[in-house]
């Protein structure tokens, strides 16, 4: 029975500790997203530059999800 008891309280808690991961790891993209798009700004945006950023920021989202 203890050995159910532990199992039960581990997965719960594993779960809690991806979704911390998951989550920190989404704040952590979308400040280098900040850094790059201030960056990228201070330098100008060509057309070209705007639309690969786009892409590359949506590949960037999907890839984390």
């Amino acid at each position: 029975m203890a050995g159910k008891k532990s199992q039960s309280l581990t997965y719960p808690r594993k779960a809690v500790e991806y979704t911390q991961r998951l989550l920190a790891t989404i704040v952590n993209l979308i400040k280098v997203i900040q850094i790059i798009e201030v960056f990228i700004k201070s330098i100008g945006w060509p057309k070209k530059t705007r639309d690969m950023w786009k892409y590359i920021k949506e590949a960037m989202f999907s890839k984390a999800r």
